[in-house]
């Protein structure tokens, strides 16, 4: 963990974009954000049927509110995928850009909901979060019928569920 800590953030960026590129993604990186919009995430990333927005922070860096406003608005795209990266998330970096997604001819898979769930990943740092999106669970819900499977289906748990329906209803 201490290595992490170390690493800058463009040496992360590079070493993430040589392994998109290495694993068949179309990479576009911004360079210097002096000369990008506010919030512009770092990386876009696009291997059909995928297509990845992804901001990287070092071990202890915090999204600006632009970014956090960014990223809230990509996660509403149906079908893209966002991602806050920290150096301590290479293995689960690795994961999502090596696995190939296979889309099934209907809509109603199980796999296809998997897929198209954003895939928004809790950072264990806790704040900033990038959360699964409330209509994605709506739908899996309507699909699978019950938590357990609708959870199954999102990549989630049924309690990540129960919470998200709590905090959507103000009860938390």
């Amino acid at each position: 963990m201490a290595a992490n800590n170390l690493i800058t953030e463009r040496d992360f960026a590079q070493a993430v974009v040589e392994y998109a590129r290495a694993t068949g993604w179309l990479v576009w990186r911004t360079w210097n954000s002096k000369h990008s919009p506010a919030g512009e995430p770092d990386l876009r990333m696009v291997r059909p049927p995928r297509v990845i927005y992804a901001e990287l922070k070092r071990e202890r860096g915090r999204l600006t509110p632009a970014q956090e406003q960014a990223i809230d608005l990509l996660d509403k795209c149906p079908g893209v995928e966002t991602y806050l990266w920290k150096p301590s998330d290479w293995p689960r970096i690795e994961k999502i850009l090596a696995q190939e997604v296979v889309v099934a001819a209907t809509h109603t898979s199980a796999e296809f909901m998997r897929v198209n769930a954003a895939i928004q990943i809790r950072h264990p740092g806790g704040r900033p979060r990038l959360e699964i999106p409330m209509r994605r669970i709506v739908e899996a819900l309507r699909h699978e019928g019950n938590k357990a499977a609708a959870a199954r289906a999102l990549g989630c748990s049924a309690a990540y569920i129960r919470k998200r329906l709590k905090e959507e209803s103000g009860q938390l």
